[in-house]
């Protein structure tokens, strides 16, 4: 009487072991693989919504440095007005202090707006303008000072000074309302690249459950096909230690 082999369920369970271990590691690299690339898309899109946010806060900003600036020139108009009207050099002081501030004020305000071509080109627009103003205001002042009231209220009454502020204020205007385009559409673009990265990072946290719950049923039935097999190979045994038994009988 032939009996079967001892080892042919050995070797079969051994296989099956293999093969299970070649799937479980296929699929933890093709998980991490996949985690991998799912986070470098994460990582791009938060370092997008970074940069995205910066720029809307650098354009609130230059907003905020025009309104600043009208103030500021407002403040040189009002201190030569009150000089003239009074003589009181006090005026004369904040004058000097505004005058300064502008000049600073305007360069710094070009340089803070160079990422936008049309706003330099609005910046070189606008420098002689504060310069008219700033020289209109010093004529007043001089002549208040030297020749009197009366001469420096004629000067006034031509009404530059009005026109070159009128000017100014406009060209300040279109600044703005420039930095207010750019500000809606960076917004516009913020709120694109959060409502992705919301998406991404939803997806991410799918798959990433996804996978681990097929890994985690990948191993459970690993280990299910192992007691499986060390269950077929103890009763394999059994039976052949009978059959031997019961042929030496």
């Amino acid at each position: 009487m032939t009996l079967p082999s001892r080892h042919r369920g050995t070797d079969h369970a051994s296989e099956r072991r293999s093969a299970s271990r070649r799937l479980l590691l296929a699929g933890f690299v093709a998980a991490l693989g996949l985690l991998a690339v799912l986070a470098w898309r994460d990582w791009r899109e938060d370092n997008r919504v970074q940069e995205t946010m910066g720029w809307v806060a650098h354009t609130s900003a230059v907003r905020r440095d025009l309104a600043e600036f009208l103030s500021l020139v407002q403040d040189v108009e009002t201190s030569v007005r009150g000089y003239v009207l009074t003589g009181d050099p006090t005026f004369l002081k904040e004058f000097e202090r505004a005058r300064v501030r502008v000049n600073d004020q305007v360069r710094a305000l070009c340089a803070f707006t160079r990422d936008s071509p049309r706003q330099q080109t609005n910046c070189r627009a606008l420098e002689p303008l504060v310069a008219r103003r700033v020289a209109i205001a010093q004529i007043d002042v001089n002549l208040r000072r030297i020749s009197g009231f009366e001469a420096a209220r004629r000067e006034v009454a031509t009404g530059e000074g009005r026109i070159a502020m009128e000017q100014l204020r406009a060209q300040l205007a279109l600044m703005d309302a420039e930095e207010q385009t750019l500000l809606d559409q960076r917004s516009t673009a913020f709120r694109r690249e959060t409502s992705t990265l919301r998406l991404l990072t939803a997806t991410g946290t799918g798959v990433s459950f996804a996978l681990l719950i097929t890994v985690l049923a990948l191993v459970l039935k690993a280990t299910s096909d192992r007691a499986n097999a060390a269950r077929y190979h103890g009763t394999l045994e059994n039976m052949l230690e009978g059959i031997q038994i019961l042929g030496f009988d």
